[in-house]
């Protein structure tokens, strides 16, 4: 629980005193590389709302224990998601985290000013919104998702913001994600490396999940001269991003394509799963081939949450939606690179309207 003293925007310095009780560890899927939390090694994760569901990931324990009740917010973290710092019931917890746990960082590459209680609080002008409902990878998005988004579009039209549909996604997401794939493979491959030098030997399939071992293996042949080409394509991705935003303030999506999944919804066939267990035998296209098999059904599912965090901006997914079912789908709006201050005044905005779940 955060301490009382420390529940404003003051300047002070945090007390010596920690700030959290940290109730326990909670679930994710094998390094968090996927978005269903279906571990072999705990068990899958249930969605309070539906315990056939799956409440997703990767951080899907946190998420299942913010939605319950246990807790009131969460730390959290996603390898290929927008997930980059908390899980919380409010808006307003969200900005105290971000306010005092936030840092600048003169070694990093990308140094971002820190915010303000000002930038935080002060007024804003009415924006400019662009909004789509259309998967960027092509997918089917229910209707559902489709639902939460007209909701979203009607609370900002009535809070004043001028909102558009847009009919071109704004970077080709089919190749990000391939780019992001390449990059998964080369980094966990060496990740791995680390990990074998501590074990004192090399790992086998024996050793982690079949989804690991693939990703691990086709990060074994990569070109080092893809792997830069494909960092060179990030900071592209990045301008593209900047670019769109010097036209609209925000960006609305649906957060997922669907409703929370059934359990093992998106289990591999079994012909699948066996050429992953021999990708080592495959040359580096034909591996990366195989991921893209292994992940496509998860990703129709969530394909509007990689970009911004593949080019560094913010995002907020906003639960504002219910079906005939009880179950919840939110929208996911996303500022440019550095407006987070932006971002959380307009999903202040929108709460104050008690739109949420």
């Amino acid at each position: 629980m955060v301490e009382a003293e420390n529940r404003d925007f003051s300047d002070k310095p945090l007390s010596g005193v920690p700030s959290f009780i940290i109730l326990g560890c909670s679930s994710t899927p094998e390094f968090g590389f996927k978005n269903i939390s279906d571990a072999q090694i705990h068990g899958s994760v249930n969605l309070p709302d539906d315990v056939t569901r799956n409440a997703g990931g990767s951080s899907g324990g946190a998420a299942a224990l913010v939605s319950s009740g246990i807790s009131p917010l969460a730390p959290a973290s996603d390898g290929g998601g927008s997930i980059q710092s908390s899980l919380t019931k409010t808006v307003r917890d969200t900005a105290r985290l971000l306010y005092h746990m936030q840092t600048c960082q003169m070694k990093s590459p990308f140094i971002l000013p820190k915010l303000s209680k000002v930038s935080l609080e002060q007024p804003f002008r009415p924006l400019k919104i662009a909004f789509s409902t259309v998967s960027p990878i092509g997918g089917k998005v229910s209707e559902s998702a489709i639902k939460a988004t007209k909701k979203g579009i009607r609370v900002l039209e009535n809070l004043g913001h001028h909102v558009y549909e847009i009919s071109d996604q704004p970077l080709n997401e089919i190749e990000v994600m391939q780019s992001y794939y390449i990059m998964n493979s080369v980094e966990t491959a060496a990740m791995s490396d680390g990990i074998e030098g501590a074990l004192g030997r090399s790992m086998t399939l024996e050793d982690m999940e079949l989804m690991t071992w693939a990703i691990f293996q086709s990060g074994q042949k990569i070109p080092a001269k893809v792997y830069s080409k494909i960092l060179a394509q990030w900071d592209l991705y990045s301008y593209q991003m900047a670019v769109f935003h010097e036209g609209y303030d925000i960006l609305l999506t649906p957060t997922v394509a669907d409703m929370a999944p059934k359990h093992g919804r998106f289990a591999l066939s079994e012909s699948l799963q066996n050429q992953l267990k021999q990708i080592a035998d495959f040359d580096w296209p034909k591996q990366q081939e195989l991921i893209w098999a292994m992940f496509a059904d998860i990703l129709d599912w969530t394909p509007f949450t990689q970009q911004a965090n593949l080019t560094g901006q913010p995002s907020i997914s906003l639960p504002i939606y219910r079906n005939a079912d009880g179950l919840s789908l939110g929208v996911q709006l996303t500022a440019a690179k550095g407006r987070e201050d932006l971002l959380l005044l307009l999903a202040k905005q929108m709460e104050e309207r008690s739109i949420f779940n």
